[in-house]
């Protein structure tokens, strides 16, 4: 199953969704309108997924626990806990590669903060657009332009 959600101008989400399972096997992201799935024929778990995504866009409380949709099985220690830090980074904020890698308790260890970060699967669910370079955007898999509108749209709702 696949979930699209556009979000304002510049950006339209594809949430792929196993239907074994009911979990969100990865989000991708696109700058381009495309033909948003039409909620009302949803089921309950589709549809939580959804509302999701609808209120991250519009910077409501969002009261729908997201995380029980996303499995981190398999995934490192290290990974998990860098994850972990990042879903706390507040709707609007920023913080760098190392600071977070101090936050998982691992010293000097911002470019490897980077490259777990670049593995996320679940862009705007792990918020790893938060994460910026000490004098630089950083890396985004989207690309720098993206992962700037998207930081500016936050920060202005």
């Amino acid at each position: 199953m696949v979930l699209a959600i556009n979000a304002e101008d510049f950006l339209a989400v594809y949430v792929f969704i196993s239907e074994e399972n009911n979990l969100i096997e990865r989000v991708e992201l696109a700058e381009k309108k495309i033909n948003p799935t039409d909620s009302c024929f949803l089921n309950k778990h589709y549809k939580q997924i959804y509302q999701y995504f609808i209120e991250y866009f519009h910077n409501s409380d969002k009261k729908i626990d997201i995380y029980k949709y996303i499995d981190l099985n398999g995934y490192s220690e290290f990974s998990k806990g860098v994850y972990a830090e990042t879903i706390k980074i507040p709707y609007g904020r920023t913080i760098t590669y190392s600071d977070l890698a101090r936050n998982v308790s691992t010293h000097n260890a911002a470019r490897a903060v980077g490259q777990c970060l670049a593995k996320n699967k679940y862009p705007l669910i792990i918020p790893c657009h938060r994460v910026v370079g000490k004098k630089s955007l950083g890396g985004f898999r989207y690309g720098l332009e993206m992962k700037g509108k998207i930081i500016n749209r936050e920060k202005l709702n």
